[in-house]
């Protein structure tokens, strides 16, 4: 028996259909023979039935939250992020390739894990006086059962836990109508708008993600946009206005990351991306109506919280830290000290 199936247990969201099951996880929706996994390489058919992730991490660590990065929920908080492996998607240019890559692989046998259950994640996060736990690292909706089963159990000990997951974005309704009620933030790479480069990349559809995008924002949950600028795949300007206008269609309040490529994987032929371009990526946004855009992967300047309204510097960063938070927090919500003016997010 593998560990992929030693470590294993039925999913809630599947049906059986002519030739297999149909997972409803994510918006590939594969639908599995038996004894075959879905492109994510972890949720498998086995006697008629789907069975998923369960039982342990790949990883866990304690992470800054602007690690993620996320900017505008809990500013400053430290996180207890955990992983699995496998993805539904196959980038070239993947920083997490071990975990997400090596398990559609034949080096099982180099894959570390570490057995969990639920609560003992919660008593982790208790012990170190953590309040936002993570799925991260890897794609979180491909163990989402084990995500909620984690979120679930630590809300129903303390209250004041937050959770959320680092994810491509490529969740299903029936997986976002599974997670909803346990989930707080989702933060969702928009790597490409262009469809066949998109598709080329990851395998998966461009529009189907814009939905999903879309989806996450209108049902009230947290949501910031990461775009690794690669160079000379999605670094134009012509592309960056078409995500540009995507955003601002929603919310120009959604906080942007521009994030600098370093070649990895199998692009590390690839020149990392020029952050003076990235730079004026960020000052086209601004001008065209986004509110809260930053470069990352970096030390930038464009780091930093500006005040929309008056132009005040609210946060100051540095490299995955805060220098100083000015903001003034009522309720959960932020306001700029100096006008007045509401912050999107959670502080």
């Amino acid at each position: 028996m593998s560990f992929i199936e030693k470590y294993s247990a039925e999913s809630e969201l599947y049906y059986k259909t002519d030739t297999g099951v149909r997972c409803l996880a994510c918006n590939f929706n594969c639908n599995i023979s038996e004894g075959r996994s879905g492109n994510c390489g972890v949720r498998f058919n086995k006697d008629g039935k789907l069975f998923v992730p369960d039982g342990y991490v790949s990883a866990l660590n304690i992470d800054p939250i602007e690690k993620k990065p996320v900017y505008h929920f809990m500013p400053g908080s430290m996180t207890l992020s955990f992983s699995n492996f496998g993805c539904n998607f196959k980038c070239d240019y993947c920083q997490n390739w071990e975990l997400s890559q090596l398990i559609k692989s034949d080096k099982l046998s180099n894959l570390q894990l570490i057995e969990v259950s639920p609560l003992s994640i919660y008593d982790i996060a208790k012990q170190r006086d953590i309040k936002v736990i993570v799925s991260t690292y890897n794609e979180p909706v491909i163990s989402i059962e084990l995500a909620r089963k984690i979120f679930k159990n630590a809300k129903e000990k303390d209250k004041s836990i937050k959770t959320g997951f680092v994810s491509n974005g490529y969740i299903s309704r029936d997986g976002f109508n599974y997670i909803r009620d346990y989930i707080d933030f989702i933060r969702i790479d928009l790597k490409s708008f262009n469809k066949n480069r998109f598709r080329k990349l990851t395998g998966a559809d461009l529009d189907l993600l814009l939905k999903s995008i879309e989806m996450v924002y209108k049902a009230g949950k947290h949501i910031e946009l990461v775009t690794l600028v690669v160079t000379d795949f999605n670094d134009s300007i012509a592309e960056i206005k078409q995500m540009i206008n995507f955003i601002k269609s929603l919310s120009s309040d959604i906080p942007w990351h521009l994030t600098k490529f370093h070649p990895d994987y199998r692009m590390i032929e690839t020149p990392q991306t020029d952050e003076k371009k990235i730079e004026g990526f960020i000052e086209t946004a601004k001008d065209l109506g986004l509110k809260y855009v930053y470069g990352g992967n970096y030390n930038t300047q464009y780091c930093d919280t500006i005040c929309p309204n008056c132009s005040y510097t609210l946060i100051k960063r540095g490299y995955m830290s805060i220098i100083e938070n000015k903001i003034k927090e009522k309720d959960g919500k932020g306001f700029c000290p100096k006008c007045g003016y509401e912050i999107y997010g959670v502080f």
